[in-house]
């Protein structure tokens, strides 16, 4: 997984370019231009798929065997598995292209569908392959074989949601640069964020040592993985924002935008403040209370630092469909440029707490001028207005809870910690912040909806 993962680079972001440009044809009602793209893309992501294949099957003897740390009792299973990888790119660079058409038509539905009933099912057939007892080689051949019939049902969806495609094999040299182009430049952006992503990681490690490598991921990565659920709600502003701006609807598109940044910043805000609040009660569910003492800290202020990058996520992806992706790649590459100067800094002066500092400061610094600008010179709308309308409400209210609650912990008013304990803290927090959520962040016509969707299902039963 590591080694398809790291080669997937091989795909220049060219999934992002056909998504802008295949919105913006059908929102235009271009049909020959979007069968173009579709196909075009369908093409680019075969010959990325047998290139990647063949260069990783190519390594597998000089190079992977050599610098994996196998047991020799591994050897052979290790090499099989390596091959079956290369396929299992090819395989996954043609899965991920074709999930992306339904999205480039306002379809994430159908694609979202598709994904989680194949995760979970790849999930449950690993676990009973280990339960009768198989082993890596079979997992490995298993979730082949899922991704092969979850490639089938992909494009038997994209029949459905594009009844016109079909496939085209002359394309138009504009549609190819205009792809090409777009991809090249947000690829630049990529470098920088994976950069971003990554370089803690390996500060860590060089600087202080393998094990601070552990205490630093394990909750940079809880982090990730839960505020990566905004992350997917926000990409359904891509699409949208490639057609209405290909179209000059630029008032309506604001609209949009202005709702889903209150809403998607407060669920942010929400799952942050969780992890401040608990931060090492939650630490020391998941890996002990020892290990809490050390990560707890970390948690809190990569937390900060993360609610602070999430807030150029809708912005970018805004930039992006606009036709500004050059604009989101240089600030991406500039701060992964920044967040490595300040991760050998503050960890040089403070250690392993210094570098989440630095990372923190980092996503602060920059956010903060890609926010002041992006809003001021491509989306053309104050971030003034926006701090005002969907952060500050969330804001206080949310500093509000944090000083209750040290206040509490300050007089031991908290009962002694145990899980139980901790899951009721939590739903009491939750039930708080809905609560505030549904008085003055969602709109009355969300409020109507909500109460009707309630009503309605009472009703039912």
């Amino acid at each position: 997984m590591a080694v398809m993962g790291y080669f997937a680079f091989l795909d220049m972001n060219m999934l992002k370019g056909g998504i802008r440009y295949l919105a913006e044809y059908d929102g235009k009602n271009e049909t020959k231009n979007a069968n173009q793209v579709a196909t075009f893309g369908l093409l680019a992501y075969l010959i990325i798929g047998l290139i990647g294949m063949l260069v990783i099957a190519l390594c597998v003897d000089p190079v992977l065997l050599k610098m994996l740390k196998i047991p020799g009792g591994l050897f052979a299973t290790a090499r099989i598995t390596l091959y079956l990888a290369a396929l299992g790119f090819l395989l996954l660079m043609m899965q991920n292209y074709l999930l992306s058409i339904p999205k480039a038509l306002h379809r994430f539905d159908v694609s979202n569908k598709i994904e989680v009933f194949f995760q979970v099912l790849n999930t449950l057939v690993i676990v009973c392959l280990l339960y009768l007892g198989y082993g890596l080689l079979e997992v490995v051949i298993s979730r082949l074989l899922i991704n092969i019939i979850c490639i089938s049902t992909a494009y038997r969806a994209i029949i459905k949601v594009m009844p016109y495609y079909k496939f085209t094999p002359r394309i138009d040299r504009e549609i190819i640069r205009r792809i090409s182009t777009y991809s090249l430049v947000s690829f630049a952006g990529r470098i920088g964020t994976t950069t971003t992503s990554y370089a803690n990681t390996f500060v860590a490690g060089s600087m202080i040592g393998v094990s601070a490598v552990t205490i630093f991921t394990v909750p940079f990565v809880l982090v990730e993985r839960i505020m990566n659920i905004s992350r997917r709600l926000s990409m359904v502003i891509f699409p949208i924002a490639s057609e209405l701006g290909s179209k000059s609807q630029h008032d309506e598109l604001l609209i949009i935008y202005r709702k889903m940044t209150r809403y998607i910043f407060n669920i942010n805000l929400f799952l942050t403040l969780l992890m401040c609040m608990f931060s090492w009660e939650i630490m020391a569910v998941w890996m002990g209370e020892d290990f809490a003492e050390k990560s707890a800290p970390i948690l809190l202020v990569v937390s900060v630092g993360y609610l602070f990058n999430t807030t150029t996520g809708l912005p970018s992806l805004m930039n992006d469909g606009i036709g500004h992706p050059k604009v989101t790649s240089i600030f991406a590459f500039i701060q992964g440029i920044t967040s490595v100067v300040f991760l050998i800094v503050f960890g040089w002066l403070y250690g392993l707490n210094g570098i989440a500092i630095g990372y923190s400061s980092a996503a602060i610094l920059m956010s903060v001028v890609f926010n002041i600008y992006v809003h001021a010179h491509v989306i053309k709308i104050s971030w003034k207005e926006i701090i005002k309308t969907s952060y500050l409400a969330g804001g206080v209210f949310s500093v509000l809870l944090l000083s209750l609650l040290s206040l509490a912990k300050t007089n031991d008013i908290l009962p002694t910690y145990s899980l139980l304990n901790l899951a009721v803290e939590i739903m009491i927090v939750t039930l708080l912040y809905s609560s505030f959520a549904y008085t003055f962040i969602l709109d009355k016509q969300d409020r109507t909806r909500i109460m009707s969707l309630i009503s309605n299902t009472f009703n039912k039963q």
